[in-house]
């Protein structure tokens, strides 16, 4: 749909203002893809705003207890659930792994694709950076020796 707009006075006699082209009536592409996603989340059965979410540590907490790791040590019996702000996300194929930062630092989370259940990997699609996230698993230092839940 455009509009037209009526001539000023001052343009009297140089005939119709050129048509322009009105705003869409659709919403910022970047909410409508929020929206999507949410619905999306909906439909697989998860509260996209759960009422709260129990961490056993904060970021730091796991920094000063297991920092200490060398690459490639886990701790693979030892359960730490954490929250935070999404602040990147490298897809890998059958891995990928994202930043999350709380309000005392930052943590690399790593997801194997085969590891999760529907549900989870489900969650882990509909995620946007920015979006704030709970995370349980087991602590461990990469091969390059990045410390990772």
């Amino acid at each position: 749909m455009s509009t037209t707009t009526k001539p000023s006075s001052s343009g009297a006699g140089k005939g119709p203002a050129p048509e322009k082209q009105a705003a869409s009536p659709r919403e910022n592409p970047l909410r409508e893809e929020k929206r999507r996603k949410l619905k999306g989340l909906r439909d697989a059965g998860v509260n996209p705003y759960p009422y709260d979410y129990q961490r056993t540590h904060s970021l730091a907490d796991v920094r000063a207890k297991w920092g200490h790791l060398q690459a490639g040590e886990k701790l693979e019996d030892t359960r730490v659930r954490v929250a935070g702000r999404m602040l990147t996300r490298r897809d890998m194929g059958k891995a990928a792994f994202f930043n999350i930062r709380d309000q005392s630092g930052d943590l690399q989370i790593y997801l194997k694709s085969e590891e999760l259940t529907q549900k989870e990997q489900t969650v882990y699609d509909h995620l946007d950076i920015g979006d704030f996230v709970g995370v349980e698993g087991f602590v461990f230092a990469t091969k390059k020796g990045e410390l990772s839940l």
